[in-house]
């Protein structure tokens, strides 16, 4: 018998399997694997209530002296963890290529478990010719749940144990919440990334919405974070900020920093097909994955099924696109100045052609233009500021492009221009309540 949640998308790829009959620390394992969204089975033969956390899966399994052992034995893989006193079972998992560790966070290896096992029969024969009496380890006491969850760190240590840890660079209180920046390892990128995330006073007490806002060439998550002044209306309408880096840093490939529209600070928010880009350039699977799956484990607050996306002239073409392609993940689109139609730029010639390769027919899938053009929708609609005195307006940004072709579409769009503003952040700052306002509706 099962009884299980839904497990949303965001989880982590392995399962934490709890041999649970005789286990003192599932309180503290639900809550690990809570915080590290890892999908946890409790496994037993009956005896315990299903555990309130969308994580945990109680499988009650027949009565049998090694029935949850089998069936924990049976499905464990290369890269899951099994919590067990049970050191035939830990054996088991280890040959399975998982993981196992015991109720006080200790982690089993070949030579312990071998020491162990060997141990196990010695104390078993002694108790069976009646040479002593009594037996079993040191018994568990009130600390135990502490050990375990505190000192073992358990998800985290094991199943990250050959990546660099995420660490918090900074915080700030800010309109009663609080602006923190993180750091961490991508696999994406195989880079070192950063990334802004800004938690509102709401973030106590429950689950927040997000906003995910994409920057333009050359910057970083600082920049909309020190000059954005996104947070006051964040801490009223209980919003995380989320901002992420624009590219990978610190590879120095050949031609990386030779120019301020390709390369460093110049991602673009597509995943690069081109050497030597391919292996580290992969910013829209960072972006609409892995950062949200980091910036969640730092902030178990965020709620990853209400997540809008915005951003500034390449972070703009980077929100339509990633938004248009991706309405499973985000209810509603905005954007500051953004490219409209990257296919029909310089900016965007140059990035995707040298991302992309020269076949055109590869660009359409990060061009919003385009890609509206050949079915994608945002039914909750689109929303765009435009200043009159961008110095990048008839170049580069074309938002007539996207007008157009949201109208022959039928795409709901409501594109605002701005007489006298130009691309700059005092022009953010300045409409940026009014589309978090409008983001907050949709979400």
């Amino acid at each position: 018998m099962r009884a299980k949640a839904s497990v949303p998308w965001w989880s982590s790829d392995l399962t934490l399997y709890i041999d649970a009959d005789a286990c003192p620390v599932k309180d503290e394992a639900i809550k690990v694997a809570e915080r590290h969204r890892t999908e946890i089975k409790l496994v037993c033969d009956g005896g315990l209530r299903r555990p309130q956390s969308q994580w945990a899966e109680l499988v009650i399994v027949p009565e049998g002296a090694d029935a949850a052992d089998n069936w924990i034995a049976e499905r464990i893989g290369p890269g899951d963890i099994c919590i067990t006193g049970d050191i035939p079972l830990a054996d088991r998992c280890l040959k399975a290529g998982a993981k196992a560790i015991d109720h006080r966070g200790t982690e089993f290896d070949a030579h312990s478990i071998g020491s162990k096992l060997a141990m196990r029969d010695l104390m078993t024969d002694l108790r069976s010719a009646g040479t002593m009496e009594g037996g079993g380890g040191k018994p568990f006491g009130p600390g135990t749940g502490r050990t375990f969850s505190t000192g073992s760190n358990a998800c985290s240590r094991i199943s990250n144990e050959d990546d660099k840890p995420m660490e918090l660079k900074s915080e700030n209180r800010s309109f009663g919440g609080r602006q923190q920046v993180w750091t961490h390892q991508s696999k994406e990128t195989g880079t070192e990334m950063a990334f802004g995330l800004y938690l509102p006073p709401a973030a106590e007490d429950g689950p927040v919405p997000v906003v995910l806002y994409l920057s333009g060439l050359t910057c970083t998550h600082a920049n909309v974070t020190d000059k954005g002044g996104f947070q006051r209306v964040c801490a009223e309408l209980g919003l995380a900020f989320l901002a992420p880096d624009t590219s990978p840093r610190g590879l120095d490939l050949p031609g990386e920093h030779d120019s301020y529209d390709f390369g460093s600070g110049a991602g673009f928010y597509v995943d690069a097909t081109q050497e030597p880009w391919s292996k580290h350039y992969r910013m829209e699977s960072y972006v609409t994955g892995e950062l949200l799956k980091v910036a969640a484990e730092a902030a178990p607050c965020l709620d990853l099924e209400d997540i809008a996306i915005t951003g500034h002239s390449m972070g703009g073409h980077g929100a339509l696109t990633l938004g248009l392609k991706r309405p499973d993940l985000f209810k509603a689109i905005s954007a500051f100045a953004p490219i409209s139609s990257p296919i029909h730029c310089p900016w965007g010639q140059k990035a995707l052609g040298g991302y992309l390769g020269d076949d055109q027919s590869a660009w359409r899938k990060y061009d919003a233009c385009a890609l509206i053009e050949d079915g994608a929708r945002c039914e909750s609609g689109i929303l765009v500021d435009q200043g009159l005195s961008d110095q990048f307006l008839s170049e580069q940004l074309k938002p007539e492009l996207l007008e157009e072709a949201c109208r022959k579409a039928g795409q709901p769009l409501t594109l605002h221009r701005q007489d006298g503003y130009d691309h700059s952040y005092f022009f953010i700052a300045t409409f940026m309540e009014d589309h978090l306002r409008w983001l907050s509706e949709r979400l």
